[in-house]
């Protein structure tokens, strides 16, 4: 069988970015948050891994326009058609010469149908699946349990793609230096420093709330002074929270370093208390859940 791992070097787009690198000191766990911009074709065979707490680019929020600029995948290496679901054997070269041109071929002709869609007043839901198979996108991921993960995915049997992804999410890992939380710390996803200085810890949570939901959302502009921008964060955080039914998975990547209490430990996330059980187990009480939340100022 091939030793893919030769040819990761041809993948120069796929990256792994660590957000959040957390450990409790009470139950020696570590999580980490990683900004992960992967070919989207794999999101199905990520999104089978229930231990992770995920947030994607939406096909549904972002305009044509703007999704049509990640069409930039092609695959890396063209393997021989085969029997079962993973090839051992490269395309000759001038046959993988001629699969660049078809597939190329392929991309132009989804964009052009795309395009004529989102010209005839299509709901971008619909403009933008034409153009799926050839796009990147960011997926925000958040776990404290990889091991299966790795297992599975940095493994010859695995698509090249995921093999890809697998093999940075663990150089990432190895190199990252996760921070020592103490009890009542929280792990923050996209919170800097200066946030920390700035904003209460409620704030602080709604902050990053709303910027790990901007793989989904639009970004706030630079040019806004960081008054404006926390005020756009929060009205985004209140949207998701306070909709009917309510917008969760971004609340599951902020988590508090305490002990699990039967109320809110039952989580994908070992050793830390999800943010998004908090609100559960207060029943979206606001009150209630700036109580728990000032606690553990």
């Amino acid at each position: 069988m091939l030793d893919f791992r030769l040819y990761d070097y041809l993948d120069t787009q796929t990256s792994v970015t660590v957000i959040a690198d957390s450990t409790s000191s009470l139950t020696n766990s570590r999580v980490t948050t990683m900004l992960c911009r992967v070919p989207e074709i794999i999101l199905p065979q990520l999104n089978t891994h229930r231990v992770f707490s995920r947030n994607v680019a939406s096909n549904r929020a972002k305009r044509f326009s703007v999704n049509a600029k990640n069409m930039t995948y092609k695959p890396a290496i063209w393997l021989e058609n085969h029997k079962g679901m993973q090839s051992e054997k490269l395309l000759p070269e001038w046959k993988s010469w001629i699969a660049n041109i078809i597939w190329g071929s392929s991309k132009i002709s989804s964009y052009i149908h795309g395009y004529l869609l989102d010209k005839l007043g299509v709901s971008k839901q619909y403009s933008n699946r034409v153009t799926t198979p050839y796009r990147y996108t960011d997926y925000l991921v958040t776990s404290s349990s990889w091991d299966n993960f790795l297992y599975q995915r940095d493994d010859n049997a695995a698509q090249f793609e995921i093999q890809v992804v697998a093999r940075k999410i663990k150089q990432a890992l190895e190199k990252s230096k996760s921070v020592l939380l103490k009890q009542d710390e929280w792990h923050l996803p996209f919170v800097t420093e200066r946030d920390k200085i700035a904003l209460p810890a409620f704030k602080q949570i709604q902050v990053s709330v709303a910027r790990c939901a901007r793989t989904s959302y639009s970004t706030p502009k630079n040019s806004l002074g960081m008054k404006d921008i926390y005020n756009k964060d929060i009205a985004l955080y209140d949207t998701l929270v306070n909709s009917r039914p309510p917008h969760l998975s971004p609340t599951e990547h902020q988590l508090l370093c305490e002990w699990p209490n039967v109320a809110t430990s039952r989580s994908n996330i070992k050793g830390f208390t999800q943010f998004r059980k908090i609100l559960e187990s207060t029943q979206f009480n606001q009150e209630r859940v700036n109580q728990y939340v000032e606690k553990t100022i």
